[in-house]
């Protein structure tokens, strides 16, 4: 069936931030590659005119080391992903990518040796000169022995195998999201797609844990900051948004509190990564959408205090003067809960109509 095929140099520094981002986003994320077309090959062209991109494909991103002069550029496998969308551009186009798991092969040498006995236009220097592509076709099963894995151990490899390469930056350790735990229940909250985007849908109120290993194979490199933050207050931090990443390999974990609210709350948690001392940011990685889902508890009670409200003069009345009698207070509170509906709706339509399906069910079944 073939594979398309992505690489991404270091040629520039937000082109090795790409890399940083392969190895830390969590399976389902977006990533964006974009390349002029003098780097797209033929056989990829005439697929795009074809429409052949209109639909879901499958591709591998990888890294390629580029900064040695006329020294043929080592090639890594980073990660499998899924082609979501391809973006033209006049002379360029930007690709939009799902990710899915990281890559799992043996000896990267042989991997190399073998992509270049294929037909594939992997960039190398001739006369002095780079020329080849960045996004191929493969249609000779040249990444067959590629397997995909999520596995903790077999990420660390990767690791090793991209600082196998001769440029490789070596005062990042890398790290990867690994998971946000509910500390009530201790369970793994699985994300899902919401136009688009990978989202987790938490509950208001509650304490969570987010989880993140990170990871270095040699043993001097330079310290940095990892900061882990929504800069709001629908997740406020429990034991600091900041974590110094000084040793080796460690599991960093994010305590944060969720803010309980009628309708539910939309945020985005930062990955960053700052200077130790100055507190300078080297660069902001990516960020993972998170909802908190609405509060049922507080919507009976808004809805209840305005009822309330609404009866109040009505009951006062029917103290002082018997012939007011009930219906007209009752009339005042189911107005009142009207006029207390309608107020959430007019915050956001869609999340009260949610709202109402979750009170139906509870109520119904």
């Amino acid at each position: 069936m073939g594979l398309d095929v992505f690489l991404s140099s270091n040629s520039r520094e937000g082109y090795s931030q790409d890399v940083v981002d392969l190895f830390a986003k969590p399976c389902g994320s977006s990533q964006q590659f974009r390349y002029a077309s003098k780097w797209i090959s033929s056989e990829v062209s005439k697929r795009k005119a074809d429409a052949e991109y209109d639909e879901a494909k499958d591709a591998v991103l990888c890294y390629i080391d580029q900064a040695t002069k006329n020294a043929t550029p080592l090639i890594v496998p980073v990660r499998f992903a899924e082609i979501v969308e391809v973006r033209n551009h006049g002379s360029t186009a930007s690709i939009v990518f799902k990710l899915g798991d990281f890559c799992k092969y043996g000896d990267l040498r042989s991997f190399n040796d073998k992509a270049r006995a294929t037909r594939l236009e992997l960039p190398d220097y001739h006369g002095g000169e780079l020329s080849g592509k960045y996004w191929m076709f493969d249609n000779e099963d040249c990444f067959g022995d590629v397997e995909g894995s999520n596995d903790l151990g077999d990420w660390e490899h990767l690791v090793e195998q991209y600082y196998q390469t001769p440029n490789h930056v070596d005062d990042v350790p890398f790290y990867r999201f690994d998971a946000i735990k509910d500390l009530k229940t201790g369970k793994t909250v699985e994300p899902f797609e919401d136009e688009g985007a990978l989202t987790f849908e938490l509950d208001g109120g509650r304490s969570y844990e987010v989880q993140v290993y990170h990871f270095h194979p040699k043993r001097h490199f330079s310290e940095y900051m990892l900061e882990v933050s929504t800069g709001d207050e629908v997740m406020r931090s429990l034991n600091g948004e900041k974590r110094a990443m000084s040793t080796r390999y460690d599991r960093k974990d994010f305590r944060f509190k969720t803010k309980k609210s009628i309708l539910g709350e939309d945020t985005q948690l930062s990955f960053r990564r700052k200077e130790s001392t100055t507190d300078e940011l080297i660069w902001e990685d990516f960020q993972v959408r998170i909802t908190t889902k609405p509060s049922l508890g507080l919507a009976v009670l808004s809805v209840s205090v305005t009822a309330v409200g609404f009866a109040i003069p009505f009951i006062v009345r029917s103290l002082t003067d018997p012939s007011k009698d009930w219906p007209v207070i009752v009339g005042a509170v189911v107005g009142g809960a009207v006029v207390g509906t309608v107020s959430i709706a007019k915050e956001d339509y869609s999340k009260a109509v949610l709202l109402l399906e979750r009170l139906k069910k509870k109520i119904f079944g």
